[in-house]
């Protein structure tokens, strides 16, 4: 089963600008890959996307629902785009994609915190990120 794959050719090195769609077309391959190739293989077609997107990869080998890593992947590449086309900063990217994986992934096991407890967890991290860049200045 493992030699099954139509197509072993590597996949090829990424640069910073990688776009969106060729993410998720090689996650989607990578999703149907782990269905008919050992780990080895894997690991040799896709060691440059493991290198430059290894949590993705990580999350692909250990998530078993399929719809479930392309709803979480389309988010964070709409999110992206949308902070390259400054639509949104870096930071309320990093805070919307926080609370969308907390209500997908945290919340329904640990229930949701009250806007209190989230509007203090958030002052906190704004904080320590104004303590990093004055101490960084």
């Amino acid at each position: 089963m493992e030699d099954e794959s139509s197509d072993d050719k590597k996949v090829p090195e990424y640069t910073m600008d990688i776009d969106a769609n060729e993410i998720y077309i090689v996650t989607c391959q990578l999703l149907k890959d782990i269905k008919i190739m050992n780990t080895e293989k894997l690991k040799e077609k896709y060691a440059a996307f493991e290198k430059k997107f290894p949590k993705l990869y990580n999350f692909c080998l250990t998530e078993v629902d399929e719809s479930q890593v392309k709803s979480v992947l389309s988010k964070m590449l709409n999110t992206r785009e949308n902070v390259k086309r400054g639509n949104i900063s870096t930071f309320n990217a990093n805070v919307e994609i926080g609370e969308y994986a907390a209500n997908k992934f945290i919340y329904p096991i640990t229930g949701e915190p009250t806007n209190r407890q989230k509007s203090e967890a958030l002052h906190k991290i704004i904080k320590g990120e104004e303590q990093k860049k004055s101490s960084n200045t």
